[in-house]
């Protein structure tokens, strides 16, 4: 339980103090100490804001993520109360000192994926911040679809939105996700031919338009693909890349023209 000791009036360079106690039998015990400005703990907070932040097409959108919220998203069931121990502390932490998310957070992320064929929201937006902040060198992952993120993740995660959009449209299933999304996202080389050649007979009950909208799509994708084809595998942290650039494809799918 963090205690955020504020006093009455304050200025940006005035001391903040965070105090996190948890019970130990009849005792309770200091996990967590920070001290620190008003000015630096606030930035913090808004650090977080901003990496957590993603594209959201829900009707009902709410103005953050809050722990409680990121935390039962990794579970099963979505009960705090079966996080991994230590794993709420280490994600407060990590936002009160601006440290890179705790591993353990995103490898739960991928697993309640894999075992569910769900990405939800939070779960997008825990594997962005993660690997934004795991990797501040590398390209970072934006908001919302980036047509020029080259990542062979990411472009087999948008790849594979795509052929999940086809199905859904010409037969209102999505058998594709729940039959192959686990294997297109560790090793794309062994399931793409076969999804590809699926996407041919589900094309063929679209109408002229839609077809020839997804068509150009999957090509515009498909070139930027490395000459090799596509990867045998693809590590933890692209495993992570491809449900992102899942998930941005398929918001970018319910996104009007006008909005963008």
């Amino acid at each position: 339980v963090p205690v955020l000791i504020l006093s009455a009036k304050t200025e940006l360079d005035d001391k903040f103090y965070v105090l996190g106690l948890a019970p130990n039998s009849a005792r309770i015990a200091v996990v967590y100490w920070s001290e620190t400005t008003l000015k630096d703990f606030a930035g913090r907070i808004l650090q977080h804001f901003g990496d957590m932040e993603i594209h959201d097409t829900r009707k009902d959108k709410k103005p953050y993520m809050g722990i409680r919220e990121i935390i039962s998203s990794v579970t099963l069931g979505g009960k705090m109360s079966d996080a991994t121990p230590n794993l709420p502390e280490a994600v407060v932490k990590s936002i009160f000192q601006g440290l890179p998310y705790p591993s353990n957070l995103y490898s739960a992320c991928l697993r309640r994926i894999r075992a569910e064929q769900k990405l939800t929201i939070t779960r997008a937006a825990i594997i962005k911040a993660y690997l934004n902040r795991q990797n501040s060198n590398d390209k970072i992952i934006n908001i919302m679809l980036d047509k020029e993120n080259n990542n062979q993740g990411y472009l087999c995660g948008r790849l594979f939105a795509v052929l999940d959009k086809i199905q859904e449209d010409a037969n209102h299933i999505s058998s594709i996700r729940e039959r192959y999304m686990n294997a297109a996202s560790a090793t794309p080389s062994a399931v793409f031919a076969t999804i590809l050649n699926l996407s041919v007979h589900h094309s063929e009950k679209l109408d002229e338009g839609r077809r020839i909208y997804f068509e150009k799509l999957k090509q515009e994708i498909i070139d930027k693909m490395s000459a090799k084809g596509f990867p045998t595998h693809l590590d933890l942290q692209d495993q992570g890349r491809f449900f992102v650039g899942y998930y941005h494809q398929r918001q970018d799918f319910f996104t009007s023209k006008k909005e963008q």
